[in-house]
């Protein structure tokens, strides 16, 4: 597996160098570096911080997200093929 890296200013996620490239000229992380340095970290290390502190909390909402969706999703189509009450009366 190749080396991954992490913007800390938009969370882009990929290969290290790829990564590296895209730190260059992103805004975000710009505008982190300026209002705090510190945690403008270069992409390895803000990988390896994310992967220890962030991504099963990041995981764990994005799981309730597709959850929420399909059990939405699964009452729509319940409703949907329904009859209809032909009086109205509920």
């Amino acid at each position: 597996m190749r080396e991954q890296g992490r913007c800390a200013g938009c969370a882009e996620n990929g290969e290290l160098k790829q990564v590296a490239w895209h730190v260059l000229s992103c805004e975000k992380w710009a505008a982190l570096y300026r209002e705090n340095p510190a945690a403008a970290l270069p992409p390895a290390q803000e990988y390896a911080r994310w992967r220890e502190q962030d991504r099963a909390d990041e995981h764990a909402a994005a799981l309730r997200g597709r959850i929420d969706d399909t059990q939405g999703r699964r009452a729509a189509s319940v409703a949907r093929f329904q009859k209809a009450d032909p009086l109205g009366a509920e």
